[in-house]
C-alpha cells in the first residue's frame, strides 16, 4: 500500500491523499481519501493496534497455557491441572467478548467513518470478514478445548490423588504442605505471565500511542517499564527453583523482586496516561 498528499492547487494545502493498494482482482488501484476521512481514521487506528496487540497477546497466553499443561502432566498436580481448566475457560470468555466488541467496532466504524467522514468510502472492505474468520473458529476451538480438557482432566483427578498419596503418604500436614507449594507455584507461572503482558502493552503504549509524548514522565516510565520486561524472565525462573529446591537465599532475591515490581507499579498509577490507557483499554485493565 502507498500513500501520497494531494494538495489544493489554488492554496497549496493538503486537501486529501492517493491511497494505492492492489484491488480485489489483482490490479493496482487508486482511490482518492478526503482529508476528513483520514483524519477520521487515525481515531480508528488507534483501536486496530490495540487489536493487533490483544492478537499477539492471546498468542503467548496459548503458548503458555500449553506450558502450563504439560507441567500438570509431568508433576501429575491436581492444582496445576485445575489451574489450566481455569485459564482455558477464561480464554473462551475472552474470545466470545472478543467477538461482540469486534461486532460492535464495525458498527459504530460504519456509523462515524465509513457512512460519516468518508461518505460512504469502506477503507476496510475486506478486513471485516478476515476478521470473523480467526475469531469464530477461534471461539469455536477454545469450547472444544474446554469439553477435552474438562473428560480428559475428570479422568486424570483420581490418578493423580493416588499418585500424590504415594509421593508424599498419608500424612495431613506433608500433604498440605506440598500442596500449597504446588500452588505458589502456579501463582509465580501465572504471575509471570501477567507481568510480562501487561508490561509489555504498557511499553508500547508510551512508544506508540500519540499522548504520551505529552507527559513529562514518559522517559521515566518508560525506563521502568523496559527494566521490568527484562527483570521478567529472571524473576519467573528465580522463583520456581526457590520453590523446587527450599532455597532460602533465592526466595529473599525473589521477594525483593516482588517488591520492585509492587513499587513500580503502584508509582505508574499516578501517570495520566496510564489511567487513560486503563480506563479506555478493557483488555489492558483486565490483565493489570
Amino acid at each position: 500500500m502507498e500513500v501520497a498528499p494531494v494538495t489544493n492547487s489554488t492554496t497549496g494545502a493538503i486537501a486529501g491523499l492517493n491511497v494505492t493498494d492492489l484491488s480485489s482482482n489483482g490490479t493496482l488501484a487508486v482511490t482518492f481519501v478526503e482529508l476528513r476521512c483520514a483524519q477520521a481514521l487515525s481515531i480508528a487506528q488507534e483501536q486496530l493496534h490495540q487489536l493487533r496487540s490483544e492478537d499477539l497477546v492471546m498468542i503467548g497466553y496459548y503458548i503458555w497455557l500449553f506450558g502450563l499443561e504439560t507441567v500438570a502432566i509431568l508433576n501429575e498436580s491436581i492444582p496445576h491441572l485445575s489451574a489450566a481448566f481455569v485459564s482455558l475457560l477464561l480464554a473462551l470468555v475472552w474470545s466470545g467478548s472478543q467477538l461482540a466488541r469486534t461486532r460492535d467496532f464495525h458498527k459504530e466504524f460504519e456509523t462515524f467513518i465509513t457512512n460519516g467522514a468518508c461518505n460512504g468510502l469502506d477503507i476496510l472492505p475486506g478486513y471485516w470478514p478476515q476478521r470473523q474468520k480467526t475469531d469464530i473458529p477461534g471461539f469455536a476451538l477454545n469450547a472444544l478445548a474446554i469439553v477435552l480438557l474438562g473428560t480428559i482432566g475428570f479422568k486424570l483427578l483420581s490418578v493423580y490423588k493416588r499418585q500424590t498419596t504415594k509421593l508424599v503418604g498419608d500424612s495431613k500436614i506433608i500433604k498440605h504442605l506440598y500442596r500449597a507449594s504446588l500452588i505458589f507455584s502456579i501463582i509465580v507461572q501465572i504471575g509471570s505471565f501477567l507481568l510480562l503482558a501487561s508490561v509489555a502493552l504498557w511499553v508500547q503504549q508510551l512508544f506508540e500511542s500519540p499522548i504520551a509524548s505529552f507527559s513529562s514522565t514518559t522517559p521515566a516510565f518508560k525506563g521502568v517499564g523496559i527494566l521490568s520486561v527484562l527483570l521478567g524472565t529472571p524473576w519467573f525462573l528465580i522463583g520456581w527453583v526457590a520453590i523446587r529446591r527450599e532455597h532460602k537465599s533465592l526466595m529473599v532475591v525473589f521477594l525483593v523482586t516482588n517488591a520492585f515490581f509492587l513499587a513500580s507499579w503502584t508509582a505508574v498509577f499516578s501517570s495520566d496516561i496510564y489511567r487513560i490507557v486503563f480506563t479506555k483499554w478493557a483488555f489492558f485493565a483486565a490483565l493489570t
